[in-house]
């Protein structure tokens, strides 16, 4: 087998070392991978190659010039707090311009702040020109002053005001005879206030700066790699397909039978052929599986059926439910276990899907004065559009289904009163054709009981003697005396034949107080084997409550 190569070209890129994946469809093996510059190795995957390349040469390089920054902060200080916006930054090898960051802050120098305080003070005072001593201590707390300065070493100063005042003891000073003397006398003040200190304070202020600046520029070189890469490979030719059935456009009809058949021919010996089918593009199912000799094509063939909605082989599923209306997608082809692929041959078809019966009914809705056995009757037709063969059958309140006779298409049921129950009561009809559609009809009766009390009624009793015949029948009935009527009448014959009965004669006799016992007796000439014995009992009030109790009796034979 000849070898074949193909070229990849990876293209150029900044990134010396590379992958790149390419497939070769169905290939056998790869011979040898070469790369005009560097390294490559490869690996391989089904049909996919992964090819890796390194350490080649580049093909081109560019430059870009980048300056060099960085960035700084600077504070300045003064006296004031005025500072510029902006200040010159260079360091011999950076430069530039910082901005003002934030605003300024101050800092103390020297001196306090401002302050007060509460003070007390005293002053004394001297008065030598007194005539007496009263004299002398009155003109000393005279030359007292209102108010005083104060000041501190501590800064605070202001005025104190007099809150109060004393004169001391006297002394005469002098005696100038005649009566007149001198006298001298000392007085205190004491003194308050709220004194003050002036705001000393000096400050100085800084500013922060900050900013980017610049240095000498850098150059960088960036280099591009690109690679051509020559892979020599082998690889598997595949399969020759010819699909002969079926063709397209075929309509399937439930049951119908759906065959593919054909060819395929692979020339590589040994290869392990498969054929698959697939519809609607869904699961590969698989019809052929064989070995190949290299020469002769491989038949295959396979019959599906439209089932159940779906195309099948035997039970299996082959695709999914097929919608009507729709044209449906065949694809046939065949792979093989090297990767080795045909064409893939399609052919469409459509589906009629599998139709319930139809059923027509007619029933009269009301029906009223029923006894418990008078039939409720529903009647009508059942058909199938698709010529299947359908069942019917009927289910009365969820009960045992119980099917439906059909002649012609024509059906008829009938349910009685006894068999409902009081009030609603359900009945469900299904007509089911052979491949399983189904038409069902649901019908609501309603059973409404109306009781009406009877001024006749009739017991009948079948009578089973000991031997194989008998002509007489014995018979005592107790009941309740007051307005109730009793009669009894026999039928003997023959098995088989109808009944005929002929009156019993009776009498009656009283048995406890309100129980009155009536004897019938009921003779034939010619014994038979089917005996019966029928008890009238009637009343003229309907409203009676009058009953019979008990009944015995005797057979002769």
């Amino acid at each position: 087998m000849a070898s074949k190569t193909t070229v990849v070209n990876i293209p150029e890129s900044t990134s010396q070392s590379r992958s790149q994946k390419i497939t070769i469809p169905n290939l056998k093996r790869v011979v040898s991978v070469a790369v005009n510059t560097g390294k490559v190795t490869h690996s391989i995957n089904g049909s996919e190659v992964t090819i890796n390349v390194s350490d080649g040469s580049y093909t081109r390089y560019t430059t870009s010039s980048t300056p060099n920054t960085k960035t700084v902060s600077d504070t300045h200080t003064s006296s004031t707090d005025s500072f510029p916006s902006s200040i010159s930054y260079n360091d011999g090898t950076y430069s530039g311009t910082l901005s003002k960051s934030g605003g300024s802050t101050p800092y103390l120098v020297s001196g306090s702040g401002p302050g007060q305080k509460s003070v007390s003070d005293s002053r004394s005072s001297w008065y030598d020109l007194g005539g007496s001593c009263s004299a002398a201590q009155s003109g000393a707390l005279s030359t007292l002053p209102s108010s005083i300065s104060y000041s501190d070493g501590e800064g605070y100063s202001g005025t104190l005001q007099r809150t109060g005042a004393s004169a001391g003891s006297c002394q005469k000073l002098s005696d100038e005879g005649g009566g007149e003397r001198l006298y001298g006398a000392s007085a205190t003040g004491t003194y308050s206030g709220t004194v003050s200190k002036p705001d000393t304070r000096k400050y100085n202020y800084s500013q922060s700066y900050s900013g980017t600046v610049y240095g000498p520029s850098s150059v960088s070189y960036t280099y591009y790699y690109a690679y051509t890469v020559t892979v020599t490979y082998e690889d598997n030719f595949g399969q020759t397909l010819t699909l002969t059935a079926p063709v397209s456009g075929v309509k399937l009809s439930v049951g119908n039978t759906y065959s593919v058949t054909g060819t395929t021919l692979d020339t590589d010996p040994g290869d392990i052929v498969s054929v698959y089918v697939r519809v609607n593009k869904g699961t590969p199912y698989r019809i052929l599986q064989a070995s190949s000799d290299g020469v002769n094509p491989l038949t295959f063939s396979k019959t599906f059926t439209f089932t159940g909605g779906a195309i099948k082989d035997g039970t299996t599923a082959v695709s999914g439910l097929l919608d009507e209306g729709t044209t449906h997608l065949l694809e046939v082809w065949s792979e093989d276990n090297k990767g080795g692929t045909s064409i893939i041959a399609e052919r469409t078809f459509t589906v009629m899907l599998n139709r319930p019966p139809t059923l027509t009914h007619s029933f009269v809705a009301n029906n009223d004065n029923l006894s418990d056995d008078s039939p409720v009757t529903i009647t009508g037709t059942v058909s199938d559009p698709d010529g299947q063969s359908v069942a019917m059958r009927y289910r009365l309140n969820g009960g045992a289904d119980v099917p439906i006779s059909v002649s012609n298409g024509a059906w008829t049921i009938n349910v009685t009163p006894k068999q409902m129950v009081n009030g609603l009561n359900s009945l469900v009809i299904t007509a089911t054709d052979s491949l399983g559609a189904t038409t069902v009809l649901t019908f609501s009766l309603t059973r409404s009981v109306t009781k009406t009390r009877l001024k006749t009624a009739h017991a009948r009793y079948k009578l089973s003697p000991q031997s194989a015949t008998a002509k007489e029948v014995l018979a005592w009935l107790q009941h309740e005396t007051g307005d109730l009527k009793v009669d009894g009448a026999l039928s003997i014959v023959a098995a088989g034949a109808a009944e005929s009965y002929k009156a019993m004669t009776k009498t009656s006799a009283p048995v406890i107080t309100g129980i009155v016992e009536t004897e019938f007796i009921g003779t034939y000439a010619t014994g038979n084997t089917q005996l019966h014995l029928k008890l009238t009992l009637s009343s003229n009030d309907a409203n009676s409550t009058a009953a019979a109790s008990s009944l015995s009796g005797a057979i002769k034979a």
